[in-house]
């Protein structure tokens, strides 16, 4: 497996008292994100090796952002085509809420999707849009 760190924040009140896993299974990470709720558990991180990761924050009202950056400092969105009634989605990442174009706010299925092709060889799943 490409990941060799899967990490998480999970906040009590303003402390984080998350926690981190040396070579996870894919078991583990789809718990972590599916354990995501926006409110105390907002973060997943998925680090190489090689200094790329994988990360999705959110989680509340089933919304999540996903990023990657690359080995070379890329940064890689996934993003959503569609109209959109709000241009804005609040989300909390990382323990602070701050928010994100709605372009960029996918459901589980595509957070999972990205964490699995990432996770497994580091690739950017060739069958989402990245921005």
């Amino acid at each position: 497996m490409f990941v060799t760190r899967l990490q998480w924040d999970h906040w009590k009140g303003m402390h984080d008292k998350g926690g981190s896993i040396a070579h996870p299974t894919a078991i583990q990470i789809e718990k972590a994100i599916r354990n995501m709720d926006g409110l105390h558990k907002t973060m997943v991180i998925l680090a190489a090796d090689n200094g790329a990761f994988l990360g999705v924050g959110g989680g509340n009202d089933g919304n999540y952002v996903v990023s990657v950056t690359l080995d070379n400092g890329m940064i890689y969105t996934v993003i959503q085509q569609g109209d959109y009634a709000e241009s804005e989605v609040l989300l909390n990442t990382g323990g602070q809420a701050a928010n994100y174009p709605a372009e960029e706010c996918v459901d589980l299925e595509t957070a999972l999707h990205a964490a699995k092709a990432f996770s497994i060889d580091g690739s950017l799943q060739p069958s989402l849009q990245w921005r």
